[in-house]
């Protein structure tokens, strides 16, 4: 494995490509932002890992970092458990339409069948539709309650909580739960 793939997953990406891309934009936990799709060396990383190796990392489309934000504020919807409204379904859809072919494989008698999906060109756009396929796989109701967000306002980590009990609170409870506990323990120190 290459040192770019190794720190790749190193950096908690690597589980869902429209978590990879919510979280390109990387708070530090201390509000410090680090912009992973301006990387080049992190978006090669990001190619090669869900299979886009034909995609150049430049130049990187303006519609990918619309794209980020408006994921954004998906993320924030489905943590809320509240419904898309009309105009998020269109623009799913709007990106869903990316014309390609379709494809049923069976796998083996433990995995069963795949869809797959073959752009008529392997672009941005396909990309960006591949995004998107992602995200829906989510609407399940049982794994749309485990789409959370870090409450450290210096964090805002988008995660999958693969709990038994869909209990986990925070992005890393070494690092942001960690600050918390520090935090509160000082406050109770504080108080009078």
């Amino acid at each position: 494995m290459t040192n770019q793939k190794e720190q790749f997953l190193k950096n908690g990406f690597g589980s869902t490509l429209w978590l990879d891309i919510v979280n390109s934009e990387h708070y530090d936990g201390f509000g410090n932002l680090t912009d992973h799709l301006q990387d080049n060396t992190w978006l090669t990383a990001l190619l090669a890992h869900y299979q886009f190796d034909s995609i150049p990392p430049t130049p990187l489309p303006y519609d990918l970092l619309d794209l980020r934000r408006w994921l954004r504020r998906i993320a924030q919807t489905i943590a809320k458990n509240a419904p898309l409204i009309k105009d998020d379904i269109d623009v799913l859809n709007n990106y869903l339409a990316e014309p390609g072919i379709r494809n049923l494989r069976y796998l083996s008698d433990q995995e069963g069948y795949q869809l797959t999906f073959k752009p008529m060109q392997p672009n941005w756009r396909w990309v960006m539709a591949e995004t998107i396929s992602s995200l829906v796989k989510m609407f399940d109701p049982k794994k749309q309650k485990r789409v959370k967000i870090c409450p450290n306002p210096g964090c805002n980590w988008v995660f999958f909580d693969v709990t038994k009990g869909n209990n986990r609170r925070w992005c890393n409870d070494l690092t942001c739960g960690n600050r918390d506990k520090v935090r509160r323990y000082r406050n109770r120190q504080t108080a009078p």
